[in-house]
């Protein structure tokens, strides 16, 4: 389990992962943070990585680490997680604006959205 917090707003992230090298690579990576518009990767991309902590919040075994981090995101608000839940898409909110564009537009079957 690791933290990101940033020193400018407080604003934290929790995540969880089994192969911890690979995937602090890819936070430092800017050309894969740009990939995906997540709240984290903004803000690292927006406020810079000396702008923010890392840290080790919990060592755990990889089969443990979405339960663990189920239990943190349960128990304590991270504002830059955007899921409900751990290691899934449910509960994703998305933002007013993303569903304004979305508004009117139509799946691959044809059916209007929202």
């Amino acid at each position: 389990m690791y933290k990101w917090t940033n020193k400018i707003n407080g604003k934290t992230y929790l995540g969880s992962t089994a192969n911890g090298k690979k995937r602090l690579n890819y936070y430092f990576d800017k050309g894969s943070l740009s990939l995906k518009k997540t709240p984290i990767y903004m803000a690292l991309l927006k406020y810079g990585h000396e702008n923010f902590t890392f840290e080790i919040v919990e060592y755990c075994k990889p089969n443990e680490a979405v339960i663990l981090e189920q239990t943190y995101l349960d128990k304590f608000d991270f504002d830059y997680n955007i899921n409900a839940n751990a290691n899934s898409i449910l509960g994703y909110k998305h933002t007013e604006e993303t569903l304004a564009k979305m508004k009117g537009r139509q799946n691959f079957k044809g059916k209007t959205l929202l």
